[in-house]
């Protein structure tokens, strides 16, 4: 389904949840204001745009290993 999600950091969340997991098209706000907007996998992001705070955007996902890339 879908919903929205604050954590204690300020951050927000607000997309599709599948058993408590971000899962589907969703898109994430840092308390810094970076964004990031596109689809997850068991709450890790597999794919989509950053739009950083400073104003620039990059492509980015995460590696089986848990490493952030962008391209």
């Amino acid at each position: 389904g879908y919903g929205e999600y604050w954590d204690a950091n300020g951050n927000y969340y607000n997309g599709q949840f599948s058993d408590g997991y971000y899962h589907g098209e969703g898109t994430f706000t840092w308390y810094d204001g970076t964004v990031y907007k596109g689809r997850y996998e068991l709450s890790k992001p597999v794919g989509g745009t950053i739009y950083f705070s400073d104003g620039t955007t990059a492509w980015g996902y995460h590696e089986e290993n848990g490493d952030w890339v962008t391209e």
